[in-house]
């Protein structure tokens, strides 16, 4: 069921299984990202400036999710056959 009954199913039906995404999402720290991605997409969107609004959505990404970067990183290190390259 994806599409449009997919996402009201989502959001609506299902808002207080969703409250600690909007909380993570909207939180005093993590806000930046989420407003410089959601500018991205409306600059994709309403003025058709592909490649401004991909840095800015890629932008937003990398402020929202920085803090899981270091758990990335050493759970790549610990992958036998690729862990010798990123230590």
């Amino acid at each position: 069921m994806v599409g449009f009954l997919g996402t009201i199913k989502f959001f609506i039906l299902k808002k207080y299984q969703n409250w600690n995404m909007f909380i993570y999402y909207f939180a005093l720290g993590k806000i930046k990202g989420t407003c410089f991605y959601f500018v991205g997409f409306v600059v994709i969107l309403v003025f058709k400036f592909t490649l401004i609004g991909f840095l800015l959505q890629l932008y937003g990404l990398f402020s929202l999710f920085k803090s899981f970067f270091p758990l990335l990183f050493e759970s790549l290190c610990s992958i036998p056959i690729i862990g010798p390259y990123f230590s």
